[in-house]
């Protein structure tokens, strides 16, 4: 296809695809429900932009379609890195697209000191209809077609977006303001390198710690004790116990008024888990060995240990339930993970010391 055909049939088949390949995308992620999506851009390359990327190439005009890989582009621009990431891991390209692994591009620093454009983070690939979707009448104009889908997000976009007026199309200067545009890329990538990267970081910690207080709230409305105390076996103790103490443990608000509940609850599942045998896991793929006691006890005391200095009381309170739950241990290593946690009460530890006579000074 040379310039002339894409200018007056060949832009509009691209813009086709580019509609095409949008719609086949927002309906996967959509049904898919894992990750949270901005927006879907989508174009098929201007005439102009096309000239001057081909004068740059210097490539033959009759070979554009196979020359340009981005005559049709579609953007997915997601909210964090880790929407990104769930993106690419659900395989949504793979399998809706044949896709061209020797153009496909993933954009990351390869360098010590990067240039601007190298600091850009991108997932480029470029992808086709299959058979069975291209074989469909209303698709039938658009087989054999090559579309470019990036995968970014809304940081990268923003800095691309910026980029694209400034370092990507950038003039000839023939002898006329190279200092200043130089000073122009070391400003993009010191945006890039000092704020957004580091934006993006920061924003991933606020998703993975907003997600981390829904799934202790929902344990936590449950009444995750009760819940404990009502489990059917030690997989279900354990698994909750785990659950607490990543989840809930570390955010009540009056952790003072509930320690004493908790450490109840903590003998009370103790016993339990003497009295329950493994059950085994089934899996659409195995069978696995079910939690014993012995694992069940362990989370319990780590539970029991985390509570230990809440208080001018707890240290006596917690030796109190080592010494009730003791005797009755019925393995090594149940009397062993009990004298740990001893070991752990008798310790001083300046630490805690520290930053307790901060909170006091306040």
């Amino acid at each position: 296809m040379d310039i002339t055909t894409y200018a007056n049939d060949g832009r509009q088949r691209y813009g086709e695809l580019a509609d095409t390949v949008a719609s086949i995308l927002r309906a996967a992620i959509d049904r898919s429900g894992k990750m949270r999506l901005q927006e879907i851009q989508r174009r098929a390359k201007e005439v102009e932009s096309l000239r001057k990327k081909i004068s740059k190439l210097n490539t033959p005009p009759s070979d554009v379609d196979l020359a340009v890989k981005d005559l049709a582009g579609c953007r997915l621009v997601f909210y964090t890195n880790s929407d990104v990431t769930i993106f690419l891991n659900t395989g949504i390209i793979q399998d809706n697209f044949e896709v061209d692994w020797d153009r496909t591009k993933i954009h990351h620093p390869t360098k010590d000191e990067p240039e601007a454009e190298e600091l850009f983070h991108s997932h480029n690939y470029v992808v086709r209809l299959k058979p069975p979707r291209v074989d469909l009448p209303e698709h039938s104009r658009l087989g054999g077609l090559w579309c470019e889908v990036q995968v970014q997000t809304t940081l990268n976009h923003a800095w691309s977006e910026m980029a694209h007026d400034t370092i990507y199309k950038k003039p000839d200067l023939n002898g006329f303001g190279a200092s200043l545009m130089m000073s122009i890329n070391e400003r993009m990538a010191s945006i890039m390198r000092d704020y957004l990267l580091p934006a993006g970081y920061e924003f991933q910690k606020v998703v993975s710690d907003f997600e981390r207080l829904s799934a202790g709230m929902d344990l936590f409305d449950s009444n995750p004790l009760d819940t404990l105390r009502l489990a059917a076996d030690n997989n279900e103790r354990f698994d909750i116990l785990a659950r607490f103490l990543d989840t809930v443990l570390p955010h009540y608000d009056d952790i003072d008024g509930e320690q004493e509940e908790i450490r109840r609850a903590m003998v009370d599942v103790v016993r339990a888990a003497r009295n329950g045998s493994p059950k085994t896991i089934e899996t659409p793929f195995e069978r696995r060995a079910g939690r014993t006691a012995d694992d069940v006890i362990r989370k319990a005391l780590d539970v029991i240990d985390q509570l230990r200095y809440l208080g001018e009381d707890t240290v006596r309170l917690t030796w109190g339930v080592l010494v009730r739950i003791y005797p009755e241990a019925s393995t090594d290593a149940e009397q062993q993970r009990i004298l740990d946690s001893v070991h752990r009460l008798s310790k001083n530890d300046l630490r805690v010391w520290e930053v307790d006579q901060s909170i006091r000074r306040r």
